[in-house]
């Protein structure tokens, strides 16, 4: 069975209002909308691989701590993409970056990218370092019924047979608000060994929270936080995508981002009550739960890269996308772009937007 390009998009688009045009969507979110249809076509199938979005679904674990009890509360997720923020602070070649904008200023040569370790990015995302643990101020204690600081810390708490890891390219730019593609390599390895993330689960020492928050958390539970509200609407943004921004995340930076991608969905210009719910990505049962996911889809931390996705070009609302995927059988890269096929030997390894990995057992 052949298709082209175009017959794909337009099949697997033609019922949704950012896919079935020509506008160029967020590779990523397309992917999740694949997934996603995929998986509606095949929820009344019985057979154990007809939801092939099933193996990219993992568990994510978020812990709170309540600096004022030092009590603990543990809460579990699903996701289909590890999304991963590009730490630039952390470019490790600054000083050839910075002599070679000169040199460019004077003769017209390109500019030396800068070099960020693919590490930094896991540490300033997840687990325990410093960088990835975020605080939250005013927090409402429910232990303690005061207000004070809390910190969050994400883990992965299983790891599925492929993942996806997105490397969030795409940020808001702190000065004028526009959205701008960071222009930088990252020095991600073919490998990954992903361990160390994992989710440690209630400690010994540690003792939980009550169940259920009381005041203000309980409100920031059930509906957008006023304060990001506020801050977005400032900005010039619709109060209902304002809305909706605050319940898809937890800051206004995070948020901002999430405007630009969402800013044309209809959807989200009427009250979050209102707004029809769309299906969780790439899960067929929205009947199975977190740790049904864990027991099925779940191995060691040790991964190797099989595709790549990257974006051509300096400008969010254009450019084009190609993939590259590693033929296991011929050893060998093979780059997609639309019709053209062909093998690949030096893949963008530190150009991607996007990657597949596939867990080793």
């Amino acid at each position: 069975l052949a298709a082209v390009p175009r017959m794909i998009k337009d099949t697997l688009g033609k019922d949704h209002p950012d896919y079935r045009g020509k506008e160029q969507q967020d590779s990523v979110e397309y992917l999740r909308h694949i997934l996603a249809k995929i998986a509606a076509m095949d929820e009344n199938s019985t057979h154990p691989n007809a939801n092939p979005g099933q193996w990219f679904q993992f568990v994510n674990e978020e812990r709170l701590q309540c600096r004022q009890s030092n009590m603990v509360k543990y809460k579990k997720s699903t996701s289909a993409v590890l999304s991963l923020t590009i730490p630039m602070h952390k470019a490790t070649n600054m000083p050839k970056v910075e002599a070679s904008k000169n040199k460019k200023s004077k003769t017209g040569e390109g500019t030396v990218l800068p070099t960020i370790p693919f590490h930094a990015c896991l540490e300033c995302s997840i687990g325990d370092d410093e960088a990835a643990v975020q605080t939250i101020v005013d927090y409402l204690s429910p232990a303690t019924g005061q207000r004070g600081i809390a910190t969050q810390t994400t883990y992965i708490a299983s790891f599925p047979k492929y993942l996806c890891v997105q490397l969030r390219r795409y940020v808001v730019s702190e000065i004028d608000y526009t959205e701008m593609k960071l222009n930088c390599e990252v020095d991600v390895p073919l490998e990954l060994e992903l361990s160390k993330y994992k989710s440690p689960g209630l400690r010994e020492h540690e003792v939980e929270l009550p169940d259920t928050d009381t005041g203000d958390n309980a409100n920031a539970n059930s509906g957008p936080d006023a304060n990001v509200v506020a801050q977005l609407q400032s900005m010039g943004f619709d109060e209902n995508l304002c809305k909706h921004a605050a319940l898809n995340n937890i800051n206004a930076d995070t948020a901002v981002a999430w405007i630009f991608e969402n800013m044309e969905n209809p959807a989200y210009l009427v009250p979050p009550t209102e707004a029809p719910q769309a299906p969780p990505a790439a899960r067929a049962n929205p009947d199975i739960s977190e740790d049904d996911i864990v027991a099925r889809n779940n191995g060691t931390g040790h991964y190797k890269m099989r595709a790549i996705i990257s974006h051509i070009g300096n400008s969010t609302g254009g450019g084009h996308y190609v993939a590259h995927v590693f033929d296991t059988t011929l050893g060998q890269w093979i780059l997609y772009n639309d019709r053209k096929v062909a093998i690949s030997d030096k893949p963008p390894l530190e150009h991607g937007y996007a990657y597949i990995f596939e867990r080793d057992s």
